[in-house]
């Protein structure tokens, strides 16, 4: 018999759902299916997931009180531990146009840039949206990688030394997934998005100094 079931990454059940139809069926079918078991959540943002989490278990346990999901008159009990916060550390800029973020690359050249950006550049220097075309130019040195270029020499270079070259990588979001930087000098995330959670997962994820 199964006697824990963890399910790491946790607020992909929330996140992921506007692409992935199926993830709502998924997180009551598991939850029901290993109900015997002890089932560990893991997420560094569980605002957004936490009334999901309850919903799918509200059959199994008493959960966490703070839903309009819970029901106190359960035989289990949802635990949930909380660790220090250091998001209140960074500094946020908000950018309109990518000439913004552009002119603040090339008035620090010894700094570099992780930018998330939530659309494949095309590579066509006309488009008004690309930073290629911003980047170039400025004679700002950048690198790029989307889920077509992974296992290419950039990807291979971040994978193995934990760092780019170039002042900038422009990225799509392929680097989400078990890839951490360590560059004292990089100093500046940009991240294309209005969604919460995924705005705190991004540096989160990545940046260890």
């Amino acid at each position: 018999m199964v006697a824990w079931v963890i399910f790491d990454e946790a607020h992909y059940f929330y996140s992921d759902a506007c692409f992935n139809s199926h993830l709502d069926q998924l997180l009551w079918k598991l939850s029901d299916l290993f109900s015997r078991a002890h089932r560990l959540y893991l997420t560094a943002t569980p605002g957004a997931v936490l009334p999901d989490i309850c919903a799918a278990e509200q059959s199994n346990l008493k959960t966490c009180g703070q839903c309009r999901f819970c029901h106190r008159d359960r035989a289990g009990k949802l635990l949930m531990y909380q660790f220090p916060n250091h998001s209140g550390s960074v500094k946020l800029a908000y950018f309109r146009q990518i000439d913004e973020i552009a002119d603040l690359m090339a008035s620090r050249p010894g700094e570099k840039f992780l930018i998330f950006t939530s659309r494949r550049e095309t590579g066509d220097i006309s488009d008004t949206r690309s930073y290629k075309k911003a980047l170039a130019s400025r004679s700002i040195t950048f690198e790029y990688l989307d889920r077509f270029s992974k296992g290419g020499a950039v990807w291979n270079e971040v994978c193995a030394n934990s760092r780019f070259s170039s002042q900038v990588l422009v990225c799509t979001f392929v680097l989400d997934c078990s890839v951490s930087l360590h560059d004292p000098k990089l100093r500046h995330i940009v991240v294309e998005t209005a969604d919460k959670t995924e705005f705190l997962q991004m540096p989160k994820e990545h940046i260890a100094r």
